[in-house]
């Protein structure tokens, strides 16, 4: 982008030049119109690189944030899966202690 502003400045330096040749009385008409043609062509396809330019960058962007989101989902993925492996080993923890406890003193858990 700084590229882009660096020749946005130079293009308008050349259109500036061209403005002050076509309100040049000394200029002949259809010198001047030339001179307007090639200052619309050269407006245009410098319209169009910057939009280029602007398209490119947004699409840049757009591939940044999926790619942070794809990371940030696996990571919370990968939590949550962490975090219920502890939990489930404590559900079967707490089953063995009470399976245990029950068979030692031969009695039945209350519910």
């Amino acid at each position: 982008m700084v590229h882009l502003t660096v020749e946005q400045n130079r293009i308008g330096r050349i259109l500036q030049a061209g403005s002050l040749l076509l309100n040049d009385s000394s200029t002949a008409r259809d010198v001047g119109r030339q001179i307007e043609a090639q200052m619309t062509l050269l407006n245009k396809h410098w319209e169009d690189l910057r939009v280029q330019a602007m398209d490119r960058q947004t699409r840049s962007v757009i591939v940044a944030c999926i790619c942070s989101s794809a990371f940030t989902y696996l990571a919370v993925q990968y939590w949550c899966e962490n975090v219920m492996q502890k939990i489930w080993n404590l559900a079967l923890l707490l089953c063995l202690k009470r399976y245990t406890y029950t068979r030692r003193f031969n009695c039945r858990p209350s519910r």
